[in-house]
């Protein structure tokens, strides 16, 4: 196998000449015509014509320009379509639907509000209501983050040399 290591040259793509990645389908390319070429062999149901009579080269600047004599160049070449794994894609795409359908199903429908005015909805006793409503007034009053804040507020808005200092 020929490597950079082996040659001491860069490896150049035989389809468009940029720096090349490795051998890919048979042929020495760079990744953007490594992908370029599976992407298109997967989707061949697209059928696409040159604008330019088929004669545009294909460099590093120019392989977007034209997709079928890129995929013409790729195939003179002798680039393989038989060495892509198609069920990997299939695969793939069978389980991103797969996740997206959980996805949708695990969505949790959001809660109807409760109406505390309405006592025919409500199950708690008044006896239960009133213990929690002294729960959460308890609860108010032993925290202490909203006073802290507020302290902390009040001594950011006071100038530097009157601000309190840290312990060390």
């Amino acid at each position: 196998m020929v490597t950079k290591r082996t040659c001491g040259l860069p490896l150049i793509c035989l389809v468009c000449g940029d720096v090349a990645r490795g051998i890919n389908y048979d042929v020495m390319t760079c990744m953007s015509c490594k992908i370029f070429f599976r992407r298109h062999v997967v989707n061949s149901k697209i059928k696409f014509q040159c604008q330019f009579n088929n004669k545009c080269k294909i460099t590093q600047r120019t392989r977007n320009i034209c997709s079928p004599c890129r995929l013409k160049k790729c195939l003179t070449l002798g680039m393989n379509p038989k060495l892509i794994r198609q069920w990997s894609y299939k695969k793939l795409r069978l389980k991103h639907d797969q996740l997206l359908k959980n996805k949708n199903e695990c969505q949790l429908s959001k809660p109807l509000p409760i109406s505390l005015l309405n006592n025919e909805r409500s199950t708690l006793t008044k006896d239960e209501w009133n213990l929690l409503s002294n729960v959460i007034h308890a609860y108010d009053e032993a925290n202490i983050i909203p006073q802290m804040k507020y302290h902390l507020e009040q001594q950011s808005s006071l100038p530097p040399k009157l601000r309190l200092k840290p312990s060390k």
